[in-house]
């Protein structure tokens, strides 16, 4: 067995290099971490009157869950940033329940690009044009506490300018 010399100021600056690297890092999560809103949150504010965590049997063993469904719409609720999954989960719950398209996109409002926001909802309205699928987007910010708070978006096949 050897012996070696620790050399606690080598120990003592990694350690000041670490903890440094740590609070940087808490700084750069803390704003995500206080805008925590979880989907069931912002689903139990905007499906009001709707069924919510609505289950549709795909098979004998499996599901899909919509976020809301209305006696029209089926709908899905996702961040702006995840207007392509939002738009895809949609299409699929619209078409196994046989009813409207729905979308409902929040726009963090921590965030510091609002133009973004505004520019994932004209994305989604493109697409459901050039698939020529009518539907409803709701445009609403975190703080929206009902669906009538939002902006709401009628988009059909020639709704959208090229």
């Amino acid at each position: 067995i050897s012996a070696r010399r620790v050399n606690f100021r080598d120990m003592k600056k990694g350690t000041t290099e670490m903890l440094r690297f740590l609070a940087t890092l808490v700084m750069l999560v803390l704003p995500s971490v206080a805008f925590s809103q979880t989907e069931a949150e912002v689903e139990a504010l905007l499906c009001t009157d709707m069924e919510t965590s609505y289950r549709i049997p795909v098979g004998s063993v499996s599901y899909l869950e919509a976020d809301c469904v209305s006696d029209t719409h089926a709908i899905e609720i996702d961040w702006n940033d995840k207007w392509r999954e939002g738009v895809g989960q949609a299409l699929v719950y619209s078409k196994l329940l046989d009813l409207k398209f729905g979308l409902i996109l929040v726009c963090k409002e921590n965030s510091t690009k609002e133009h973004l926001c505004y520019r994932h909802s004209l994305s989604a309205q493109q697409v459901l044009s050039d698939i020529e699928v009518e539907g409803t987007i709701w445009q609403c910010v975190a703080s929206a506490q009902s669906l009538d708070e939002c902006t709401r978006i009628e988009v059909t096949p020639s709704a959208v300018a090229q």
